[in-house]
């Protein structure tokens, strides 16, 4: 799909004029502009995109031949809403959940438009991946991948979590990320019950598992991967039992997903084969979340949801069970819905890694 038939779709189902883009993710989805301060406006008399002095130039390297680039050099709201007046529109849509109530009433105000608040219509857009989205997506896997890997060789007994984090980090920006797509969990020992353990000042110890939650981007796309290893020889019975209860719902969970299935079709399979094995309430999360530009887009797969599977999505598969103040485990992958098939886009081994240092 070209840029142009994107737009058109995207004000077909908003029923507006004109849409006033503010979100970030929104604005770099439509105009590649990766900066810290654009705006653009998509219309059906043309389309625009707002910068200031310290990114003309960039804008105009990277914004698409369909926007016409504008260099605020006075104030950025009135000379975008001068530039809507001018267009003969009579209904302009604003982001509403990315504006406060009252900077929405102000714009009315100073639009002098018909103003309608829209719900989230291009990220609905976002929600199937073109072909080189998914490529960006497998590449900040690959890297993440390969980080990994080199993070296991230099891991020791009597690192700090936080340590053992901003390896990895480091690494995946040497192998070409442009940042940590979220903050990196490293939690090891009782701190692995904590699904979203951010790495800690806690030094990793001889017979603990440790959970490593991380992601690398790659022109703006996000990966996602889960891993939990065990530090040590011989793995206690209990902590190996939970390992493979959990890779089982994770593998069982990827092999049943279809296209036209629901979200919460995928979470109820994953679910279920855990309360099987008796794990059922340490199941404490949702099974998974599609992600893109951001590390945590619609739709999500989880029991509540509505959404169904389609072609050129891209979502995680992720169980996990927590035994507070113990242990926990979650194993997570990136899977991408091709015409051919389900592809995993994470290629790190499942098999449960005792590290024997």
């Amino acid at each position: 799909m070209n840029l142009n038939d994107k737009i058109k779709i995207i004000l077909e189902n908003a029923k507006v004029d004109a849409i006033w883009v503010t979100n970030c993710y929104n604005v770099r989805y439509l105009t590649q502009f990766s900066g810290t301060f654009g705006h653009c406006i998509i219309s059906k008399k043309g389309h625009y995109f707002f910068t200031d002095s310290r990114y003309e130039l960039i804008a105009k390297e990277c914004v698409p031949k369909e926007f016409n680039i504008v260099k605020v050099t006075k104030n950025f709201t009135d000379e975008i809403c001068a530039c809507l007046k001018s267009m003969d529109i009579a209904q302009v849509g604003l982001e509403a959940y990315e504006l406060s109530y009252l900077r929405v009433e102000a714009l009315k105000k100073l639009l002098e438009l018909e103003v309608k608040t829209l719900d989230n219509v291009i990220l609905k857009c976002r929600e199937i991946k073109s072909a080189e989205e998914i490529e960006y997506i497998s590449k900040a896997a690959a890297i993440a991948d390969e980080a990994f890997s080199r993070t296991l060789e230099y891991l020791q007994v009597g690192m700090s979590e936080r340590e053992i984090a901003a390896f990895l980090e480091y690494q995946m920006k040497l192998l070409g990320s442009e940042k940590p797509s979220f903050d990196t969990i490293v939690a090891s020992g009782y701190r692995s019950s904590m699904p979203h353990g951010v790495a800690s000042d806690k030094k990793v110890q001889r017979g603990e598992l440790i959970t490593f939650d991380f992601g690398a981007t790659y022109h703006g796309y996000a990966s996602d991967m889960t891993r939990t290893i065990f530090l040590g020889r011989d793995i206690p019975a209990e902590m190996e039992r939970v390992y493979m209860a959990v890779l089982r719902a994770q593998e069982l969970a990827l092999t049943k997903i279809e296209v036209g299935m629901k979200m919460s079709e995928i979470d109820s399979i994953a679910r279920e084969s855990l309360k099987a094995e008796g794990l059922g309430e340490n199941f404490t999360h949702g099974l998974g979340h599609a992600l893109g530009l951001e590390i945590h887009e619609p739709p999500y797969v989880n029991s509540a949801s509505e959404s169904m599977v389609e072609e050129g999505m891209v979502f995680t598969i992720e169980p996990g069970a927590y035994l507070e103040n113990q242990f926990g485990v979650r194993i997570e992958d990136d899977v991408a819905i091709l015409k051919e098939g389900i592809k995993i886009l994470n290629k790190t081994s499942k098999k449960l890694i005792c590290l024997d240092k």
